[in-house]
């Protein structure tokens, strides 16, 4: 993939707090329409990339472009700040704490549409409907506050959101992890058709290998905050190359599974 083809580029990125690496010289592309997975344990980096790449945390090291403009340093100005969220927008792994407990699903993505400048006063109606009914809500959601909204209904009114801004990129932080199977796997087919539709490139935040092989082309394996896989999901998933990509399928759940416990080496006492 060639850097002008690619909508998200990472080079080199490093962060540091204090004395401590949590990410060190990771670097990918994600092309238009296509979808990236970054997995890996708690704590091998993964929601730090994604926070680098929403701007969220500062890079201590490395540079990050997201069409084409360089988010390496804070946006400047609230004109700056729109512009990067009509690019990228994320969606997190709680929406119950992103969102207002107080204000209606209908007014969340109303005001969506009014920071992104997508809609006027009086489109704003007919697109918060539309957006609603995309992902599968409809016009008595539109009154309802977060706690009266099962889970996977926060996590539509999230992905709706997000999608005001028709953004050219989505990262997805852990945003399937909490639901119950069964809604988990209509929130990814929902987020695969909506892919299709509007050809947004996503970045999927995972440590569930079972959801990377029903979302993501391409999946990056982190440990301890390095890349140790880099691939095509066929080839990574079906041939991995490293021993860390084989634990972390050994311990995804299947049929007849079994987990294997993790083996490491023991120094042998010295005396």
């Amino acid at each position: 993939m060639t850097a002008a083809a690619a909508v998200v580029r990472a080079e080199g990125l490093v962060k540091r707090y204090h004395d401590i690496t949590v990410v060190q010289d990771v670097s990918f592309t994600v092309a238009p329409g296509q979808t990236l997975a970054i997995v890996g344990e708690s704590g091998a980096g993964k929601s730090t990339v994604a926070a680098m790449l929403t701007g969220l945390v500062a890079a201590t090291g490395g540079t990050v472009e997201v069409c084409g403009e360089d988010r390496s340093r804070p946006a400047s100005s609230a004109r700056a700040r729109r512009r990067r969220g009509r690019q990228l927008q994320l969606v997190s792994q709680d929406p119950f704490t992103a969102l207002d407990p107080r204000q209606p699903i209908g007014s969340v993505i109303g005001e969506a549409l009014a920071i992104a400048g997508r809609a006027s006063r009086v489109t704003r109606p007919g697109r918060t409907a539309e957006l609603l009914d995309a992902v599968g809500l409809g016009a008595r959601h539109a009154g309802a506050v977060p706690r009266a909204l099962s889970g996977g209904q926060r996590q539509r009114v999230a992905i709706a959101r997000a999608l005001a801004a028709e953004p050219e990129v989505i990262v997805l932080d852990e945003a399937v992890s909490a639901l119950d199977v069964s809604v988990q796997a209509q929130v990814l087919n929902l987020l695969r058709d909506l892919q299709r539709d509007t050809g947004a490139a996503y970045v999927f935040i995972t440590h569930d290998l079972a959801v990377v092989r029903q979302i993501a082309h391409e999946v990056l394996v982190l440990e301890g905050g390095r890349v140790v896989e880099h691939g095509s999901v066929d080839e990574v998933l079906s041939t991995p190359q490293q021993a860390y990509t084989q634990v972390l399928l050994d311990s995804t759940p299947r049929h007849g599974w079994k987990p294997k416990a993790r083996v490491r080496a023991v120094s042998s006492p010295v005396g």
